[in-house]
């Protein structure tokens, strides 16, 4: 079939008309704490949610570390449009505008460093913090790591899948716990991992129900996110 060519006096609308679903403003975050692993990562996405992840790994190999685990890991990442909407909104915190984020508490235990930035037509604004006293600042710091545990699962369920399949029921029960307490988020990012586990008939029956249950409840979240406005 063939496909007539836009007319010339047309293309610059449809020029137009794509751009206008670009949305403006880009937000990143940024994790370090040498005692964990992985020890440091970036996640980063653009108003349309597109974005993506990189860790590197701890200097100091877990006890628990399979193979792949000790190098560096890339993925591209879609954050939902209710999530995306929440984190861009935290532009407008004037704490976080200020840049004064850090408790002035002393006695507050090390969590990590973590640094949120935002870049758009509302200005450039960045905050570094251990802890803050802004909750808005620590809710968002908490959906970021909630991410980044999601997409990690993700890779070690791709690497147990590969080399230790008696491994991913367990690793499997760890993910829907995580999910269910609010601690892993976006779990729609691991589509293709949990698709691969369920519908493969060599793995053990119970692995195959929890990476469908986890993919069900993925899937329904983003086909609810669709509906949102945009």
């Amino acid at each position: 079939m063939t496909v007539a060519a836009p007319a010339a006096g047309n293309a610059g609308n449809a020029v137009n008309a794509v751009n206008a679903q670009v949305r403006p403003g880009r937000m990143s975050f940024d994790f370090a704490d040498p005692a964990l692993s992985p020890a440091a990562y970036h996640l980063e996405f653009d108003g349309n949610g597109l974005g993506r992840y990189h860790s590197d790994p701890s200097t100091v190999a877990p006890t628990d570390a399979h193979q792949g685990e000790d190098q560096p890991f890339d993925q591209q990442i879609e954050v939902s449009v209710p999530l995306r909407e929440q984190l861009l909104a935290l532009a407008n915190s004037r704490r976080f505008q200020s840049g004064d984020c850090e408790s002035r508490k002393s006695k507050v235990a090390f969590t990590g460093t973590k640094t949120i930035t935002y870049d758009g037509p509302g200005g450039h604004y960045s905050c570094t913090f251990n802890w803050s006293q802004d909750p808005q600042l620590m809710k968002a710091a908490d959906e970021f790591i909630a991410i980044s545990l999601t997409l990690q699962e993700g890779r070690r369920l791709r690497l147990f899948y590969l080399h230790d399949r008696l491994s991913l029921d367990g690793e499997l029960e760890t993910l829907a716990n995580a999910v269910k307490n609010g601690t892993a988020l976006e779990v729609e990012n691991i589509r293709a991992e949990l698709e691969a586990i369920a519908s493969d008939q060599a793995v053990m029956k119970r692995a195959q129900a929890r990476a469908a249950a986890l993919l069900a409840g993925a899937i329904a979240l983003a086909e609810n996110a669709a509906l949102q406005p945009r």
